[in-house]
Formats: structure tokens, C-alpha cells, sequence
């Protein structure tokens, strides 16, 4: 666990929105997920004393912001969905919003005790890549499926097709 003096945000993400929160203190902040949000973001957690820094993956909404924060010098937790639910349940903290989720990243990533280095910047155009590799092969994979699952033959040359 962290020292109880570190402070920490979390960072819940949105398309259009950053939801903030800092621990332990409960301050909160919203900024627009765009260049202009993301230099607000950095300026308020730089007054607030903040070091590190928790958020999900988030479908690549995350992107942005995760690349501004690390190069303002920010230690960046980046969580999986499924790590948050787990210690959401296990504080029983089961209600849902931004503003929440954040709160809960800002603790989730205040137990964190090491941070992991950010990944390689030269390997992203290859892990997105990989990632797009990974998604068709999905699609190919649920079409067949259901190329499978229909009987009307007109339908199943609409799939095919």
C-alpha cells in the first residue's frame, strides 16, 4: 500500500468527458476529453500535489489523456474493467457514476505498490495493429456463428454476401 500521504487521482473516461477525483482528499473535477481538457487536467493535478495517477482502459478513449499525463511526468495506472469491479465489490462500493468511478480509481490505484513502466511508445502503431487483428478475427468468428444459426436460405446469403 501507498503511504497515506501520497495523493492520488482517478480518472474515469468518457467520449466526451473526464470525471476526477482525488485521494484522499474527495476533491473532484470535470474537463472535456480533448487537447484543452487535457491541459486543464494537468495544471489542477499539479496544484493538487498529485503523483499518480488510476484509470481503465476505456476503448481507446483513454489514449489522449493517458500520453498527456506521462509526459507532464505523472505515474499512470492503467487498470482493466475487471480489476475496478473486483475492488469496487470487495469495498462494497456497488453503486455506478463518473464521478464515483473515479473516486474508486483514485483508491484502487492508491493500493497499487508498484507501477508498471509505460509501454515502449515505438511498439504502439504494432499493438494497435495486433489489436485490429484481433477484433476481425472476432467479427470473422460471430458470423460465422450466425451464418450457422439461420435456416431461411435468403437470409443466410444476405450473411454470406
Amino acid at each position: 500500500m501507498v503511504q497515506d500521504s501520497m495523493i492520488v487521482a482517478g480518472v474515469d473516461i468518457g467520449k466526451q468527458w473526464l470525471d476526477i477525483a482525488c485521494h484522499p482528499s474527495g476533491k473532484a473535477m470535470r474537463v472535456a476529453n480533448g487537447a484543452a481538457g487535457h491541459a486543464a487536467l494537468v495544471a489542477w493535478l499539479q496544484e493538487q500535489g498529485v503523483r499518480r495517477i488510476g484509470m481503465e482502459a476505456s476503448g481507446g478513449y483513454e489514449r489522449g489523456v493517458a500520453h498527456a499525463l506521462r509526459a507532464a511526468g505523472f505515474e499512470l495506472v492503467l487498470f482493466q474493467p475487471r480489476q475496478v469491479r473486483a475492488f469496487a465489490m470487495f469495498r462494497l462500493k456497488l453503486a455506478k457514476n463518473d464521478r464515483l468511478d473515479a473516486a474508486l480509481l483514485a483508491h484502487c490505484a492508491a493500493e497499487v505498490e508498484a507501477v508498471r513502466a509505460a509501454p515502449d511508445p515505438r511498439l504502439e502503431p504494432l499493438a494497435e495493429h495486433m489489436r485490429l487483428i484481433e477484433q476481425m478475427e472476432a467479427d470473422h468468428a460471430r458470423m460465422k456463428t450466425r451464418v450457422e444459426a439461420y435456416r431461411t436460405p435468403r437470409l443466410q446469403r444476405a450473411l454470406v454476401r
